[in-house]
């Protein structure tokens, strides 16, 4: 594994994948396997290292693209808690967003 790091660009002699310091910011980059997610240049690196670690497929690229998901606002506001789920009519755990 070999990745070139550069002051505003990192990339891999393994994989096409590349990370780029977005412009007119300089604390965010973004990594090509994950599109509009900015991020800081540590995560980036291991972004970097993953991708060239695993030549991360078109399939792994865009399930992880579609997981990662924007981020929250920060707001302040606590972390909402998960819907609690109780037992059904068969005694198993019910999933209320499943209808269940």
């Amino acid at each position: 594994m070999t990745l070139q790091i550069n002051d505003d660009n990192i990339s891999s002699n393994r994989t096409t994948h590349t990370a780029r310091l977005l412009p007119a910011d300089q604390a965010q980059w973004e990594v090509s396997w994950l599109p509009g997610q900015s991020m800081d240049r540590r995560h980036a690196l291991t972004a970097m290292a993953l991708a060239d670690a695993t030549r991360l497929s078109m399939n792994i690229i865009n399930y992880a693209a579609k997981l990662a998901g924007p981020e929250p606002e920060a707001t302040g506001d606590a972390p909402t808690q998960p819907a609690r789920t109780e037992p059904g009519k068969s005694g198993q755990l019910s999933d209320p967003e499943a209808g269940a």
